[in-house]
């Protein structure tokens, strides 16, 4: 009963390594993932809540407000 835990323990610094190595390894990551991501994000907000001006600029800056 013990080789579970002691097993789980052993790999979780190579879980953590791969996890890091985000474009590589077990759990790859393509270099496009986080631009496909905004463009998913931004598509399911403006079919919610149409094209509304979000309260901060390209550079992520807030914006004055109304």
């Amino acid at each position: 009963m013990r080789a579970v835990p002691a097993a789980l323990l052993a790999a979780s610094p190579l879980i953590v390594r791969d996890v890091d190595r985000r474009f590589g390894g077990m759990t790859d990551a393509p270099a496009s993932a986080m631009a496909d991501t905004e463009r998913d994000i931004t598509a399911d907000f403006t079919s919610v809540h149409g094209e509304v001006r979000l309260p901060f600029d390209a550079e992520r800056r807030e914006l004055p407000g109304p």
